[in-house]
């Protein structure tokens, strides 16, 4: 069963690599873990998953979200969308707007582009003109150059802070 085969691989990276100090902010439960692999495994999502993306934890709602970016259904990027609306943490934005870009719809692309524009988190802006960079849009490239510094002014390459 694929399940087991992906709970048994979770246990194995949890044995194998112990979460540091600094990293356990960003440490999901096995069972998390488990779902997460085997739906990535399957290609598919299933609800339980899907409703992950609103966990207590942000480490759980930011692993899901890349997730399910990787899966890259069309179903899947509606709850992308409107997790990245409301999620209060720029660590999960930030995961959520590469989760997005990773998903390669074009529907994506209007939250990616206000993501980039308008949060206050150098992280979200910078992930999300990465992401912008997998989305094929015709707005990707006057949103990326309306990001840009006016002329005279450095660009900061070293801002952001994934």
């Amino acid at each position: 069963m694929r399940t087991d085969r992906a709970l048994a691989l979770a246990a194995l990276i949890c044995v194998l690599a112990p979460v540091r100090a600094a990293d356990r902010d960003l440490a999901v439960p096995v069972d998390v873990a488990a779902e997460v692999l085997a739906a990535e495994d399957a290609r598919s999502a299933t609800p339980s998953l899907v409703r992950r993306l609103s966990a207590p934890s942000p480490a759980v709602r930011a692993r899901v979200g890349l997730a399910l970016g990787r899966i890259g259904t069309p179903a899947l990027v509606a709850p992308l969308i409107a997790q990245q609306k409301s999620e209060p943490d720029s660590h999960v934005r930030a995961e959520l707007c590469l989760a997005l870009g990773l998903a390669g719809r074009p529907e994506a692309t209007k939250i990616l582009v206000q993501s980039l524009g308008m949060d206050p988190s150098p992280a979200v802006r910078t992930r999300a003109a990465h992401a912008l960079g997998f989305v094929r849009s015709p707005l990707t490239v006057p949103a990326l150059l309306a990001a840009l510094p006016p002329p005279g002014k450095d660009i900061d390459c070293a801002g952001d802070e994934l």
